[in-house]
């Protein structure tokens, strides 16, 4: 999904820029185009910036919420563990009386 948002956004926008731009002669200073600032410059790469921001985002939260659930399956582990043995002790007790 993101591949085709990506196509039809280059297709559409920076595309026909590219395509109706006058040809210059860089080296002819009478031909040349004025600068403009870089955001201008570079329309695609806000965007693509921005996209890999928030995917690496993304993937630190997801990195976060993996680590939770790893703790929470061990603390449970570890408790089920707790329980088998005082249910084991409680077990011996009521059998020997000790």
């Amino acid at each position: 999904m993101l591949c085709s948002v990506l196509t039809g956004l280059l297709q559409r926008a920076v595309l026909p820029a590219f395509q109706s731009a006058p040809r210059t002669d860089l080296r002819d200073p009478a031909t040349r185009l004025p600068r403009q600032p870089a955001r201008a410059r570079r329309p695609g790469r806000n965007l693509v910036g921005g996209i890999a921001w928030e995917r690496s985002k993304a993937a630190r939260d997801a990195r976060g919420w993996s680590d939770h659930t790893q703790k929470v399956i061990s603390t449970l582990k570890d408790l089920g563990l707790a329980i088998w043995v005082a249910e084991t002790g409680q077990r011996g007790y009521l059998l020997t009386g000790v």
